[in-house]
C-alpha cells in the first residue's frame, strides 16, 4: 500500500477514487493537455479507473498544505518488461500551481522511488515545444542525450546510479 510522501509544504498523496474530479479536470483542460494526446471522456474515465486499481501504476495527487488544495497529479507507470523502470508523468492545473511545483514534485517522487523501491530508472517523454517541462527536467539533470537535439518528443532518463543531486 502506498503512503503519503512529504517534502516541506508539498505532499504527494496516493491517487484514490475521490481524485476522479481532479483527474477529469486535468485531462479536459486544453491548456494542460496542449502537449498530450486528446482523450475522450470514456478514455479518461477508463484510464483513471486503471491507475487507481493497478499496482503497476504509482500515481499521486500533488497537494500543497499551505494552500490547502490539490494542484495536479504525478505518477510513474512501470515498464511491462522491466519492473525496475518506469515512465514519469506530471500534470498541473494551470494558473493555480506556484512556480517550481513540478520540479519539487519530481524530485520528491524520484527520490522516494530510488530510496524505497526496486526502481532504478525513470524515463520522461516531453514534447519539444513544452519548454517549461524541458526546463524542469533539465533542472534536475534529466539526461536527454539519447534524443536528437530537435527530435519530438524528447525522451530523457534518470538512473538511480547517477541520482546524487538530492
Amino acid at each position: 500500500m502506498q503512503t503519503d510522501i512529504r517534502s516541506g509544504e508539498l505532499i504527494l498523496k496516493p491517487v484514490e477514487e475521490s481524485d476522479e474530479q481532479l483527474y477529469m479536470s486535468l485531462f479536459q483542460c486544453s491548456r494542460t493537455m496542449k502537449h498530450v494526446r486528446f482523450l475522450s471522456l470514456t478514455e479518461i474515465s477508463s484510464n483513471f479507473n486503471y491507475i487507481v486499481n493497478n499496482s503497476r501504476e504509482l500515481y499521486f495527487s500533488i497537494y500543497r498544505e499551505d494552500l490547502g488544495k490539490k494542484l495536479g497529479l504525478i505518477g510513474v507507470s512501470l515498464d511491462k518488461k522491466n519492473e525496475k523502470s518506469g515512465e514519469l508523468g506530471v500534470l498541473l492545473l494551470p494558473k493555480v500551481s506556484p512556480k517550481g511545483t513540478a520540479k519539487i514534485a519530481m524530485i520528491t517522487l524520484i527520490t522516494h522511488l530510488f530510496d524505497s523501491t526496486d526502481i532504478d530508472e525513470v524515463r520522461y517523454t516531453v514534447a519539444l515545444d513544452n519548454k517549461a517541462a524541458i526546463r524542469s527536467c533539465r533542472s534536475i539533470y534529466v539526461d536527454f542525450s539519447q534524443s536528437e537535439f530537435d527530435s519530438d518528443p524528447q525522451i530523457g532518463c534518470i538512473k538511480k546510479s547517477s541520482w546524487k543531486l538530492y
